[in-house]
């Protein structure tokens, strides 16, 4: 029982990432979303395994409706629900510090796996983008920590959703 719960639940997260993603202001090289926020959420209610794997599915099904996948943005997805879920093993307690925490460390890691992505595709003229990007990247963190600490005191205190 609990573990259909938990594939249920990860498969509704999934979905809501791949929506998420659908439905993001989307350039060539430049993608303005929130679909890490599902992720996230998936690490941390459940640990790293099923938060990598949400975050795998969530790529994958969206490459195949929207052009062949890249090994390293895949990663990148991959890493939205693997650090939170690896961060919560190392802290017990959760709170707006911790959500921060989580937020800039898994925000940073999937910039920095991104950007390699890209520089993979377009060589150098990454780099012009940069700022852009890091500028997008500093406006979501505060959103990020406001939803998701909303999220974790009002949906998975109340239903108790609980890591593996």
């Amino acid at each position: 029982m609990k573990q259909t719960r938990i594939l249920a639940i990860g498969g509704i997260l999934a979905a809501m990432a791949i929506v998420l993603k659908v439905f993001s202001f989307t350039t060539l090289d430049y993608r303005f979303t929130f679909y890490d926020i599902p992720l996230m959420v998936a690490g941390i209610a459940f640990g790293p395994v099923v938060g990598g794997i949400t975050g795998f599915v969530t790529d994958w099904i969206y490459a195949t409706t929207h052009g062949w996948p890249i090994g390293l943005f895949t990663i990148s997805s991959i890493l939205w629900g693997l650090l939170p879920g690896l961060l919560m093993i190392m802290i017990k307690e959760v709170n707006v510090k911790v959500i921060i925490l989580i937020v800039l460390i898994t925000s940073i890691s999937a910039f920095a796996m991104n950007t390699l992505a890209l520089y993979q595709l377009s060589g150098s003229g990454v780099f012009a983008l940069m700022p852009a990007r890091a500028i997008t990247m500093v406006i979501k963190w505060p959103i990020e920590v406001i939803l998701l600490s909303h999220i974790y005191q009002r949906v998975m205190i109340p239903f108790k959703i609980k890591r593996v």
